[in-house]
Order: structure tokens, then sequence, then C-alpha cells
């Protein structure tokens, strides 16, 4: 069972912390693991160390392995304070590739992280759940530090080519528009847009796309 050291023939060691484990179970789901336990890793002493790797993801991994879900606990990974105004400027630098400390705000952030670490273990049912989490997270109730720390994660985190998350941020931003741009300091707003080029691009390819599919419905019809 998950954490049980009872049977264990494997070790996962992360910073400080050790994750006993079972190679029955967490190499058939995940080709990173089971590359690591054929030996290509030089790991023949029966332990896996991931170095540089959060050890709360990490344990979240080994929980989806198990249980065949994971769970977000606000005190295992606890919310930092919201961005005061001029900070989001400090974020990042998203499509540079400059390296950043984005703050862990929200749940969606939380699930944009794991859906990552599917694709760093390589383990497709661990993105499939992620994605369906974010989804289910991302747009409801936001605030502006919530909303934009999960784009720039996803956007910072994900393959330009890999669209499960950058795709599903796309539609749910576009149809929730009306809410998001809500009042004098809407959720998202031109900061974000100005930090991240690539969801700028994509929300406004998919804003000509609707807007041809309505001149495609209604014929003379003019956007």
């Amino acid at each position: 069972s998950f954490l049980n050291p009872k049977y264990s023939d494997l070790t996962i060691i992360c910073d400080d912390e050790d994750f006993p484990a079972h190679r029955n179970i967490i190499c058939p789901q995940s080709k990173y693991f089971a590359v690591a336990c054929d030996g290509r890793f030089k790991e023949g002493d029966g332990q896996i160390r991931l170095d540089g790797r959060d050890p709360t993801l990490v344990k979240k991994v080994l929980e989806f392995l198990y249980t065949g879900s994971y769970t977000y606990e606000p005190q295992e990974y606890p919310e930092m304070e919201p961005l005061l105004e001029g900070e989001i400027e400090h974020f990042v630098e998203v499509d540079g590739q400059t390296s950043m400390a984005t703050p862990r705000t929200g749940k969606a952030y939380f699930h944009a992280q794991m859906y990552a670490q599917g694709d760093y273990f390589q383990i497709d049912a661990l993105k499939c759940k992620a994605k369906d989490y974010f989804k289910e997270s991302f747009v409801r109730y936001p605030t502006r530090e919530s909303f934009t720390s999960a784009v720039i994660e996803v956007y910072s985190s994900t393959a330009e080519n890999d669209r499960g998350l950058r795709d599903l941020v796309v539609q749910l931003t576009t149809s929730n528009l009306e809410c998001l741009r809500r009042a004098e300091d809407p959720t998202l707003d031109s900061k974000l847009l100005d930090l991240v080029p690539s969801f700028m691009r994509d929300i406004c390819l998919s804003a000509v796309e609707r807007c041809a599919q309505l001149q495609r419905d209604y014929g003379d019809w003019r956007c």
C-alpha cells in the first residue's frame, strides 16, 4: 500500500525525504521508473534519487500510482500571500525560459504542477487526472493571483506542442471572459497578457476563430 515499507524493494529519495515503493506497482505505470529500475540510471542499490524535485509533488505522484488519484491538502502545500500591486512584473519571463519562483496560489496551480509531473515521469493517466482536476478548479471563484499563477505555470511547465492544458486554459478563459474581465480590477488583466505572449496569442487566435465561425453560421453577419 501507499508509503508502506512492508515488502518494499525500492526507495525513492527526494531531498531529505525517503519514500518506500514497490517496483511491481510503479514501473508498469511509469516509463521513467521502469527505465530507472532496469538499471539505465545507475540505480543498482535499490534507490532512485530525484535531486531537485519537490518532495511534496513526488509524494503525490506516488499517491496516484498506488490509489489512482491524488489529494490537494493546503496544509501540506500552503498558499503564499497574495501578490502586491507591482510584484507581478517580477514573476517570470516565460517565453524567454527564465527561471522563476511562481507563487503557490490555488488548486489550479497545484494541478498544473501535477500535470507537469505526469509528463516528467511519463505517466499519461496522471496527466489525464490532473487535467480533469484543473478543469474543475481553474475558473471556480478565481482571484487575480490564483488565475495568474495557474496560467504562468501551465505555459512555463508544458512544452509548446503539449496542448493538453494550454488548450483547456484558452477554452475556459474565452468562455468566461465576462466574469474574468468584470469590474475595475479584472482577474484577467493586461499585465498577464504582456507577461505570457503565448497565452495572449492563443487567446487572440481563439477569439478570431469564434468570430469566423459566427460569420460562417450567420452568413452576412459581421463581427
